[in-house]
């Protein structure tokens, strides 16, 4: 993960929470305090988490929508993959 990389949040049993953006990595602090996560909807300042309670998202490059990186293939999601590729017109 790097900075600007968006981000869900995930609590103690593997629930996703919220979703956020990388604004820091201090690779001094603890393990579970490593990354500084602008959390969206929560204006008061920055939260930390470790690398295990973070999971990346990207934006499809054809829908647009945020995705987990695991649904990812090549910049689009799921469906859109599908459809393209049915269609005949996945140029990606």
């Amino acid at each position: 993960m790097k900075v600007r990389d968006r981000v869900v949040i995930l609590d103690t049993d593997g629930n996703r929470v919220a979703k956020g953006t990388v604004v820091n990595i201090n690779e001094y602090r603890e393990p579970s305090m490593m990354y500084a996560i602008d959390v969206d909807g929560y204006s008061e300042d920055v939260l930390f988490f470790g690398e295990s309670q973070l999971l990346k998202i990207e934006k499809c490059c054809r829908c647009k929508k945020e995705y987990e990186m695991k649904y990812m293939y090549n910049g689009l999601c799921e469906w859109c993959k599908e459809y393209y590729e049915g269609r005949g017109d996945l140029y990606v």
